[in-house]
């Protein structure tokens, strides 16, 4: 089963999703790394990172950025505003389609088409 990664930044609004397999702590650090890299590729610093707990393991590994864990039960609202509206986005379009299943591959392309 693949997992979205989801990011936003909070000022200029850039959305990434990045299908993942599993959720160990290798795979999160990796995908959060390519983030980063497409960030500074483009001159911007990262000073701060804003996660759930999912990112707890990561505190120590995250230089030069600070990372910021919510409470236990809390969620990061621009995070969870962009989840849904992807989820509106690609179940309108899915819903739209002649097919009554859908290959993981579509799905995907599905939901990096309506990232933006």
């Amino acid at each position: 089963m693949l997992l979205p990664n989801i990011t936003i930044s909070r000022n200029i609004k850039l959305r990434t999703v990045d299908p993942i397999s599993d959720v160990p702590h290798a795979t999160i650090l990796t995908s959060l790394t390519q983030v980063m890299r497409i960030y500074s590729s483009r001159g911007f610093e990262i000073g701060y990172i804003h996660g759930d707990g999912g990112f707890k393991t990561l505190e120590n590994d995250l230089p030069p950025a600070r990372l910021n864990i919510t409470a236990a039960g809390e969620h990061v609202p621009e995070v969870e505003r962009s989840i849904r509206t992807i989820k509106e986005r690609t179940r309108a379009c899915i819903h739209g389609l002649p097919f009554r299943r859908h290959p993981t591959q579509m799905i995907i392309a599905n939901v990096r088409h309506h990232n933006s």
